[in-house]
């Protein structure tokens, strides 16, 4: 198609460029310098046209597609940009809630811990009271039974040595030695 253009404008061109040598050369023309004109623009607008569809056409889709895959990796690379970010965002709001999370968790086991210890300890503190208590006991019997013993022994003396002054045995109760004892002392 564009060689069966190229040939009729070849031949026009031939006609125009004979006709205007020979108005140059006096012999009278079809065509003026004015047609001359008229019939450059149309070849020109005619070569415009074919470079235009066989030439600047391809080239601008060539370039339209280069700068749409140029572009469009640069704006898929920002995407990705965007999504990484995103999903960046994303992973750190995550792990600001996982630490929140082992944080509250923590001070929960802190605290129960310590409400264990605390229980742990005023339960020791009961069961060593208790035991004092209990061994308070048991030295307040004990002490009791010397005391009791050491009463004995004291009014056991006493008669012995009230024997030996009196230079003679004295069967007494003991009910009685306590009441004597208890003489002796108001006095």
């Amino acid at each position: 198609m564009s060689n069966g253009f190229f040939c009729l404008g070849m031949s026009w061109a031939r006609r125009v460029a004979e006709g205007a040598s020979g108005e140059v050369s006096g012999e009278g023309s079809i065509l003026s310098v004015n047609g001359l004109v008229l019939v450059v623009v149309i070849l020109v607008a005619l070569l415009w046209f074919i470079l235009y569809r066989l030439y600047f056409q391809p080239l601008r889709r060539v370039l339209e597609e280069r700068y749409r895959l140029t572009l469009g990796r640069l704006q898929e690379a920002q995407e990705i940009l965007k999504r990484v970010e995103r999903e960046q965002a994303r992973y750190e709001a995550a792990v600001r809630e996982v630490r929140q999370y082992a944080n509250r968790r923590m001070a929960e086991a802190r605290a129960a811990a310590e409400a264990q210890g605390t229980a742990r300890i005023e339960q020791a503190r009961q069961e060593v009271r208790a035991r004092i208590e209990e061994a308070r006991a048991h030295l307040r019997r004990q002490a009791e039974q010397v005391k009791q013993a050491l009463q004995l022994e004291i009014d056991r003396l006493a008669l012995e040595v009230v024997q030996r002054i009196l230079r003679r045995s004295l069967v007494l109760s003991p009910d009685q030695v306590e009441q004597i004892r208890d003489e002796v002392l108001r006095t």
